[in-house]
């Protein structure tokens, strides 16, 4: 569900996209606000939607559950950039909002390990820059393991001509993206052993877009995965 003013044609825009990556499996609503002007979404779990145009400023950005307020940050947007919004962690039964988190500053953007607020497997806000940094001829792959209460996860990627090592992930850590040259590739996530798959994707990469790969456990299903692919590419965006 969206409920928007448009922005002003005129007014210098960014682009946001928002995945509700928290363990439940309530419909999570988010709401984002700049003066008169609300945004709001909400999703299911593992939904990320597509990119939405925004005016730059802040704005102060709200995340409930059955009505009840769990999260709450101001967060900044800059002038032509391009970013991803989710929630990830474990609600908690009767939790006051920003559990362990008062003191974190959500509108910081950053690209590796210090994209992860320090709250356990609790409920957080993490921003992400999704503009593309690379050559012309090439494709970027980053991937993060929101999959709470389970190990470091590993990654390969796999190609006609060559395997690639991915960086082995702690939870909730944002990995620097890699450069990969443009073709079809198979990537695998492992646990442990590399010989346990425990998730596994195909597609073909195209230059100058940037993959995300969020790697979230299943529902009720503790030790199975599920890969929400996130694709930053110059594509149109919602109005």
């Amino acid at each position: 569900m969206v409920l928007s003013c448009k922005p002003n044609s005129k007014a210098t825009t960014c682009q946001l996209r928002i995945g509700q990556f928290l363990l439940t499996n309530k419909p999570v609503s988010f709401s984002l606000t700049k003066g008169s002007t609300l945004t709001k979404k909400t999703l299911k779990y593992s939904e990320l939607t597509s990119y939405i145009k925004f005016p730059t400023g802040k704005y102060n950005l709200s995340v409930s559950i059955d009505g009840k307020k769990i999260l709450s940050k101001e967060i900044g947007l800059g002038k032509n950039g391009k970013y991803t919004l989710y929630a990830c962690g474990i609600p908690q039964k009767n939790m006051t909002p920003n559990p362990f988190t008062t003191s974190a500053k959500l509108h910081r953007i950053v690209e590796g390990d210090e994209a992860k607020t320090t709250n356990g497997n609790l409920p957080q806000l993490l921003l992400l820059n999704d503009t593309f940094q690379g050559g012309k001829d090439e494709a970027k792959v980053r991937w993060l393991h929101l999959a709470p209460g389970l190990t470091s996860i590993s990654a390969k990627a796999t190609s006609k001509k060559n395997e690639t090592s991915l960086t082995t992930a702690s939870y909730a850590k944002t990995l620097s993206s890699k450069a990969f040259s443009p073709g079809e590739y198979s990537l695998k996530w492992y646990m442990g052993s590399e010989t346990e798959t425990v998730g596994q994707t195909s597609l073909e990469l195209q230059k100058q877009s940037l993959y995300t790969f969020f790697i979230l456990g299943e529902l009720k299903k503790y030790g199975q995965l599920q890969i929400v692919t996130g694709i930053s590419s110059p594509k149109k965006v919602e109005k």
